[in-house]
């Protein structure tokens, strides 16, 4: 090693690191919101399943979607759509996240 390469993996790190982390942070987000965005849509399915069959969509929603979802539903016609909002924070409260839906539609079932 020659005497003027000396200190020179240390600088080549040192830019090198930050944007290494900020990928490593956005994958990790990426990642959190797929599993998010899963879930949304499986509760969505269930929910619209559900009220469909006139049940609790409210109910079926709160079992399978991720916590503090807001879930949206109306009829239109002969039609359930169902709509799960949820905030994705991978790394706590205090840093930004973002928001993820999922939603799914059934049609009515006839009264037996």
């Amino acid at each position: 090693m020659r005497r003027t390469d000396r200190g020179s993996v240390t600088a080549e790190l040192a830019v090198a690191l930050p944007s290494l982390m900020l990928l490593l942070m956005f994958g990790i987000t990426g990642v959190a919101g797929t599993m998010v965005k899963l879930r949304c849509c499986a509760a969505a399915r269930d929910a619209a399943l559900a009220q469909a069959r006139g049940d609790s969509a409210e109910a079926a929603a709160r079992l399978a979607a991720p916590d503090n979802a807001t879930v949206t539903r109306r009829t239109d016609g002969g039609v359930v759509r169902v709509t799960i909002r949820a905030p994705v924070k991978p790394f706590g409260p205090r840093l930004p996240g973002l928001v993820v839906e999922g939603s799914a539609a059934a049609a009515v079932e006839p009264p037996t």
